[in-house]
């Protein structure tokens, strides 16, 4: 609420994390059920949303208040993160809109060292008509994204 300080646990499941060190520091992120407490993973298409926090190297918590990651409408989840050597990448499944109606896509934002979110709109890594196997990964200098699924019967990376 304005003028309310305090910080508290979320209401609600907060589930799926991931971590990565990022230079001196570390980017949590997860699968945050606090926008539909009693609706969660129920179909509700804004159910879940994507959440982070940044750590000190011994664990101490930089950010009181978690960065929203994505906060849109359909359901996002299954978070990772990787480091470049400047920034981090973080990616989820979501949902993008569709000559269907919507259609599954893996998503992203690059999230700066001090936590600033640095795209306004996510990046569409892929999308896919079925369910998708998918990884992220970085070298140290650049990201990578693979993933496996089926499209028109065929599978393949």
């Amino acid at each position: 609420l304005p003028g309310d300080l305090a910080s508290d646990a979320a209401a609600g499941v907060q589930s799926s994390p991931r971590i990565a060190l990022g230079g001196d520091r570390y980017l949590a992120v997860w699968t945050d059920a606090r926008a539909a407490v009693l609706t969660f993973d129920s179909g509700d298409q804004s159910s879940t949303d994507i959440f982070a926090a940044r750590l000190a190297a011994d664990g101490t918590l930089l950010d009181a208040i978690p960065l929203v990651i994505s906060h849109d409408l359909g359901t996002e989840t299954d978070a990772r993160v990787a480091w470049n050597g400047t920034d981090w990448l973080v990616a989820w499944k979501g949902q993008v809109p569709s000559e269907f109606f919507y259609q599954q896509a893996v998503l992203a934002v690059r999230v700066s060292s001090d936590g600033v979110v640095l795209d306004d709109e996510p990046l569409v890594m892929f999308t896919s008509s079925s369910s998708v196997n998918w990884a992220l990964t970085s070298n140290g200098s650049e990201w990578l994204i693979v993933a496996q699924g089926t499209q028109a019967g065929d599978g393949g990376i």
